[in-house]
């Protein structure tokens, strides 16, 4: 009776031990699991003896072999494991955009810096209408807000039309009016000219950064 007892016992922990899957680490350690899952990187496993419980996760650099229930054992190569660890751990390349991005008075086309006039002939080839039009409006807008300049020497002269205008009515002589008008003139054509420089240069960022979002609308 108690030799049946044994060989019962004996084939039940043989049965037993070959329902299981065993996870031989390199370190000695050896876990008595179900194997459910093995990535590049990983593999994933529950505890045999909490085949309900969570999914375990072991790093394949650290497993030697596993053998399966049934006898059938998979060596791994802790060299082949450590590549696979950093072949999974490298990440595309982001892909570049297409969009142009404003640093100040700089832009991003692609990973390369522009300046305004060179992006503007990236837009140009896009040969949309829209864009080509703002493109357009912005550079006429650049060169009309150098008229901004012109001011500068009105500016001058009705300076030194006031400055002898200032004088002469010192002296008593009454033509100093002439002055005063020619001052005034000037410094009514200068104020104009710089109005409207301001004015496009305003004109010419607006026009810009519409081209550069019409750009981007179309080629994200």
């Amino acid at each position: 009776m108690k030799k049946i007892f044994t060989v019962i016992i004996i084939s039940s922990a043989s049965m037993l031990a070959m329902a299981q899957d065993s996870i031989y680490k390199y370190n000695g350690d050896v876990i008595s699991a179900k194997v459910t899952e093995i990535t590049p990187t990983e593999v994933r496993y529950k505890r045999f003896e909490m085949l309900d419980g969570p999914i375990f996760v072991e790093m394949k650099s650290n497993v030697s072999k596993i053998k399966y229930m049934g006898g059938i054992l998979e060596v791994f190569k802790k060299e082949q494991a450590q590549q696979q660890v950093v072949q999974s751990t490298y990440s595309a390349p982001k892909p570049m955009s297409n969009e142009i991005e404003v640093r100040r008075n700089r832009y991003v086309y692609k990973d390369e810096m522009y300046n305004e006039r060179d992006i503007q002939e990236v837009m140009l080839k896009s040969k949309d209408n829209k864009i080509v039009y703002s493109v357009m409006k912005s550079q006429q807008a650049k060169k009309m807000r150098y008229i901004g300049f012109v001011g500068i020497p009105f500016g001058a002269v009705a300076i030194g039309s006031g400055y002898l205008a200032l004088l002469i009515w010192a002296s008593g002589d009454p033509s100093y009016s002439s002055f005063l008008e020619v001052s005034g003139a000037c410094l009514a054509a200068g104020t104009a000219c710089l109005v409207i420089g301001l004015s496009n240069n305003e004109a010419r960022k607006k026009h810009q950064i519409e081209a550069i979002r019409q750009f981007n609308d179309k080629y994200k």
